[in-house]
């Protein structure tokens, strides 16, 4: 990316968060971030590896998701239909299809007529530890499913999985297994500050 896409690239980005939030700031806890997703989400070499999703953690109300939105939106925007856009979900929505299925395919691999429609996804607010059960199947059992079936689309169809969550990965509740799988899987990138809900 040279220097004047680069400023054209932040002057696009900026107005997209401005027109989602009258109050959007870039400073000191945000700005190096969005370089970097800038960077990624063009298929441009920086700090992140291109072939792993991205794991953004940090506190409540630093706009985590709103990064995600914002870069959405951009990919789609400069190119329509990018490669690198992805299809959003939230864990309340991986349980809520799981009730009705009873299934995590519709997250996985999606061959129709021989071709590959298989997407790139983003997980909001990964890492709710909860007792509830499915049909039999816990909480938390659905979720390490998931990530399981995520790492066979990531391995198989080159389709990664980026998330949002309020836990940094030392902290979830997911087996070793998965574990070893998240680290092959993402980018970890913390984000810090105070809540900018205000």
């Amino acid at each position: 990316m040279n220097k004047k896409s680069e400023i054209t690239a932040k002057e696009i980005i900026k107005q997209i968060a401005l027109n989602q939030n009258e109050k959007f700031v870039f400073d000191e806890n945000n700005k190096k971030i969005y370089h970097d997703l800038l960077y990624y989400f063009t298929g441009n070499v920086g700090d992140l590896d291109l072939k792993k999703g991205i794991y953004l953690y940090g506190s409540f109300g630093l706009g985590k998701t709103t990064a995600f939105l914002i870069m959405r939106e951009f990919v789609n925007m400069i190119k329509p239909f990018n490669q690198n856009s992805f299809m959003i979900t939230s864990v309340e929505g991986i349980m809520e299809h799981y009730k009705s299925e009873r299934n995590l395919i519709h997250f996985g691999k999606n061959i129709i007529d021989g071709r590959d429609k298989t997407k790139h996804l983003l997980i909001n607010e990964f890492g709710k530890d909860a007792k509830e059960t499915y049909f039999g199947t816990s909480f938390n059992e659905i979720i390490n499913s998931l990530i399981m079936t995520r790492y066979e689309v990531f391995q198989e169809h080159n389709k990664v999985t980026h998330i949002t969550s309020n836990y940094a990965p030392t902290d979830l509740k997911v087996d070793n297994a998965v574990n070893d799988r998240l680290h092959e899987m993402f980018n970890f990138v913390k984000i810090g500050g105070v809540s900018r809900r205000k």
